[in-house]
């Protein structure tokens, strides 16, 4: 029993002299710890207030500085501990943070696919929030944009979460960024005696049809013909303020077309 308590005390002992040896590098360890915590709390607002002032994006600059945040922690837990001359725990504690880092992000793939894709999309800005687009068939307006996923509201006024994944990977149109768009309407019509006018009065036609773009040329085009009729192709620009402005336009212009040709007694072949 003697040799139990002489061993345990002996022990004690010899933790209190190591205690007493180490008690300088214990304070500059705490010292340092302090420090880049303070630091870390610096840079951290700072790297808000930048990012935040770069992206527009709270999530990418709570992102960004967060991730700062922890790697001048990481440093300064590892720059203490090899004051305490405890380097070995250090490098096995960075060596178990990547691997669990590793496999997270191979049991979230989706989530991290997602994730980077939602920061690419914050940062290339292919779209803002209010923005009129189209994406994997969805058209509607973008309410929200986060860095897992994209609110739509389409214009049947549903709300719809798209993955960043899905946007990032497929095409976007965005109908809020086009300002000019081309329209295109073809139709037969008879061969007549005379084809000098035809071109003339189915160009004048559309020409005063409201919201054609009157700066640029309205192209007409015989694509086609057979024994009774020619094939008519006719190309002209809208100035486009909303996805309806295309609708409307060529809705106007084929109607303007049919009144030409009624009026000017030039017959329309199926």
């Amino acid at each position: 029993m003697h040799a139990w308590t002489d061993l345990f005390n002996e022990k004690l002992h010899n933790w209190w002299i190591t205690g007493i040896k180490m008690l300088p590098n214990i304070l500059l360890a705490i010292i340092f710890w302090i420090l880049f915590y303070l630091l870390a709390r610096l840079l951290r607002k700072l790297i808000y207030s930048f990012a935040h002032h770069i992206s527009k994006s709270k999530a990418i600059a709570g992102l960004f500085s967060s991730l700062i945040n922890i790697i001048i922690l990481a440093i300064g837990l590892y720059i203490g501990l090899n004051i305490l001359k405890l380097d070995k725990i250090a490098i096995s504690l960075l060596a178990g943070a990547g691997i669990i880092g590793l496999t997270l992000a191979f049991a979230f793939q989706d989530l991290t696919s997602n994730f980077i894709s939602g920061v690419y999309i914050d940062f290339n800005k292919p779209f803002d929030i209010g923005d009129l687009i189209q994406s994997n068939n969805i058209i509607g307006e973008v309410e929200e944009i986060g860095l897992r996923s994209t609110t739509i509201r389409t214009l049947e006024g549903l709300q719809m979460l798209v993955p960043n994944k899905n946007i990032f990977q497929n095409p976007i149109t965005n109908y809020s960024r086009t300002t000019s768009r081309q329209i295109a309407v073809n139709f037969p019509i008879s061969i007549q005696d005379s084809m000098d006018n035809i071109e003339r009065i189915i160009v004048n036609a559309v020409r005063e049809v409201k919201g054609v773009d009157k700066s640029r040329a309205i192209e007409f085009y015989y694509t086609d013909f057979d024994e009774q009729r020619l094939k008519v192709s006719l190309l002209f620009w809208i100035r486009q303020l909303q996805l309806s402005d295309s609708m409307t336009a060529k809705h106007e212009a084929i109607s303007a077309i049919l009144k030409a040709l009624k009026d000017n007694h030039i017959e329309r072949l199926k």
